[in-house]
């Protein structure tokens, strides 16, 4: 009886498995097709990856070269007016006024660098030593500023709209790292507020962010050798 009982299950199944295939044939769609279609429809499409690409580090070589034949260059061709420049600048706004341009450039998404500041300054007299301190002082402070900025207002759509746009990569560094995409922000050839207000914006510990603002101090010191050496090369041809 089991036999026979099971007969009549077994020509249902095969009738059900001959109908599905009829009605794939009809649609031009294969079983097999159909069956590839199934195990690629859950795939998930690759992530773009969170990296620095090759196109990044060309533009940080490109960044410090250019740095370094403007300051050939003023050495070479403008050396007086840029000294005369430099000298009133130091004179009528000194060291709070080298402080504040810092303060402002690296609180602020802004696309401007502190460089020609520094570059202004080392031409109006003051000393090397001095700008290093002051403006890396003031960078990292500039730091710690857009971060609480970002705490407490968050990250503008309009700035986040430009980064994404300009600095996708970076961007997504920034997401994926919290804290320590401020280091690359401040590593990097980008405004230093938007890794500082992200960080804010997100939520990131306070510690780890102002240890990572600390990249300040080398990328200022590797600006003032090349404006010293840039000036030196200039002012010796």
């Amino acid at each position: 009886m089991k036999v026979l009982d099971s007969a009549p299950s077994k020509l249902r199944e095969d009738s059900r498995n001959e109908r599905s295939e009829l009605h794939l044939g009809r649609r031009g769609v294969s079983p097999q097709e159909q069956s590839d279609v199934s195990a690629t429809t859950y795939e998930q499409e690759p992530q773009p990856k969170s990296s620095i690409g090759l196109r990044t580090w060309i533009n940080v070589i490109v960044g410090f070269v250019v740095v370094f034949l403007v300051a050939a260059a003023v050495g070479l061709w403008l050396k007086e007016p840029i000294t005369s420049l430099g000298t009133a600048a130091v004179e009528r706004l000194g060291l709070a006024g080298l402080i504040s341009f810092v303060l402002a450039i690296d609180s602020l998404p802004t696309p401007f660098s502190y460089a020609p500041m520094m570059l202004l300054a080392v031409q109006g007299g003051m000393s090397t030593t001095l700008v290093f301190f002051t403006c890396s002082a003031a960078s990292i402070t500039a730091g710690l500023l857009g971060y609480g900025i970002g705490r407490l207002v968050g990250m503008p759509d309009w700035a986040e709209r430009w980064l994404s746009e300009k600095y996708p990569a970076q961007l997504e560094l920034l997401k994926k790292h919290g804290a320590w995409g401020v280091l690359i922000a401040g590593a990097l050839p980008m405004p230093f507020a938007i890794g500082t207000w992200t960080a804010g914006a997100m939520g990131a510990r306070l510690v780890p962010v102002a240890l990572a603002c600390l990249v300040r101090i080398p990328k200022t010191g590797i600006y003032l050798g090349l404006i010293a050496g840039g000036l030196s090369l200039g002012g010796s041809l």
